[in-house]
């Protein structure tokens, strides 16, 4: 009986420590992501002792639990059967509190219910025309880590007197930039595009990923290959395929996706440890910090840029990633707060690396693409902004596309036709999968149906998707 109770407070413990980690650390966590996370969560590199940083709180819960235990096991619970009740209670309690966290009761929802949306609406990527100017321009397509239009000053559309990420803002002023307002913007984060993995896949295929329970993507599995997405596209038509990022490729099975997706080259921590560009048992943040990639990450450019055939290149920061981002020894500090000095210090590297770019031989042939993944998963930064409609960044430079860029409810679902149509590529109906190219006036499924029904709808059942994109045959 002992044993069971002791057991019951330690599950507790557990649970508590995961609501406080999804509240006050993550804040925007669903169970969606939960399922995606349980069944591809291989450790990156730097993934442990990050995370352990926040659950050091759960070691003084668990011994508050037990101390209390001890308490009312000694003066209150006399009689054997209510000492168990206590670590019962408690228990069910916690885990209620962690279901309704991560809105278990929309999973359940939508589980038991069927959509007619890709029937209505999806556009099959195999289908789509897809033509190239006979001269091909290069591409680079740059993930932001959790960068958000929020970020900017107020003055221009962002949510700070003082914008966290200023040189990012110049930028976003000066190019392209889409915003459903008259001033700067950026695309809703949806829940079906709330995490790294779920936003590259969005963005890339303009198709949601499967994501319930059991199902795992692998050998067995293989990652949407019946979608043509952005990576084939470019594949067919003679690109070179480079992806860089400072944390394992196989962290959520981003490595199976870009097989599928391209057969990408694919750089991550291991490969700068491996060539002997760090020390083998080099470890910072998640892999490797972004100061040390972008700099890698030029040596690779310049090869790709050396051959015949045109490339696109993909790199993903990190040091903005929860919680409370990365500042090496590089970085100033001009705020009063951890995250936001890491804001600053990112967008200050990036804009640096974009100089080096112009510099560059390839770089006016070349489409530069900045999106953020999705929001930053620490709500706690925005107490004092909670009524501030957060999107994410987005900018692109060199693009020879034109068409009216404000006033336009837009995800990462858009992103796939609209990298093609900056590039100068001309795509049949300007619409694939959920996708629309938002240089054309077509409305995309945000301006059709609502943000948060379209989001619903991504979730529900759907026979097309399972024969036509996981290609399961009944």
């Amino acid at each position: 009986m002992i044993f069971l109770s002791y057991l019951f407070l330690f599950l507790t413990a557990i649970l508590i420590c995961t609501a406080y980690y999804l509240t006050f650390i993550m804040g925007s966590a669903t169970f969606y992501e939960f399922i995606y996370m349980m069944m591809h969560s291989i450790s990156a590199g730097g993934t442990l002792p990050t995370v352990m940083k926040t659950v050091v709180p759960c070691i003084w819960l668990l011994l508050f639990l037990l101390v209390l235990f001890f308490i009312l096991n000694k003066f209150i619970f006399l009689k054997q059967k209510r000492k168990l009740l206590f670590p019962i209670l408690l228990l069910v309690l916690s885990f209620l509190l962690v279901l309704r966290i991560v809105k278990f009761d929309k999973y359940l929802i939508n589980s038991f219910s069927k959509t007619n949306i890709y029937d209505e609406y999806y556009v099959n990527t195999n289908d789509v025309k897809i033509t190239f100017p006979e001269e091909k321009r290069n591409i680079i397509i740059i993930y932001l880590e959790s960068m958000e239009s929020s970020l900017f000053s107020k003055e221009n559309g962002g949510a700070f007197n003082k914008s966290r990420i200023p040189e990012l803002e110049e930028i976003a002023l000066n190019n392209t930039n889409f915003s459903p307002t008259n001033k700067l913007g950026g695309a809703y984060t949806l829940d079906s595009t709330g995490c790294t993995i779920f936003s590259l896949v969005t963005s890339n295929s303009a198709t949601p990923t499967y994501n319930r329970l059991f199902y795992s993507y692998g050998e067995k599995n293989p990652y949407m290959r019946s979608v043509k997405s952005l990576g084939n596209v470019l594949k067919e038509n003679g690109y070179n395929l480079e992806l860089m990022q400072g944390s394992s490729v196989k962290f959520s099975a981003t490595d199976y996706f870009l097989k599928e997706n391209g057969d990408f080259i694919l750089f991550d921590d291991n490969t700068a440890r491996e060539r002997g560009l760090v020390p083998k048992d080099y470890s910072a943040w998640w892999g490797i910090e972004d100061n040390k990639l972008l700099e890698f990450s030029k040596d690779e450019l310049l090869n790709l840029s050396k051959k015949d055939e045109p490339f696109a290149f993909v790199l993903f920061t990190t040091d903005t990633h929860f919680p409370n981002g990365y500042l090496d020894e590089t970085c100033d500090e001009p705020f009063n707060d951890h995250l936001s000095n890491s804001y600053a210090c990112s967008s200050k590297m990036v804009s640096k690396y974009l100089d080096w770019l112009k510099e560059q031989e390839f770089y006016d042939n070349t489409t530069i693409f900045l999106m953020g993944d999705h929001q930053i998963m620490q709500d706690s930064y925005y107490k004092n902004n909670k009524h501030f409609e957060r999107m994410n960044y987005n900018a692109i430079i060199n693009s020879v596309a034109s068409g009216n860029t404000k006033n336009r409810k837009y995800s990462q679902f858009d992103m796939y036709p609209t990298i093609l149509a900056s590039m100068g590529a001309t795509i049949e109906g300007n619409r694939i999968g959920f996708g629309v190219n938002l240089f054309s006036d077509e409305k995309t499924m945000i301006e059709l149906l609502g943000r948060e029904k379209f989001d619903n709808e991504l979730f529900k059942n759907s026979e097309y998707y399972k024969k036509n994109i996981l290609n399961e045959v009944k």
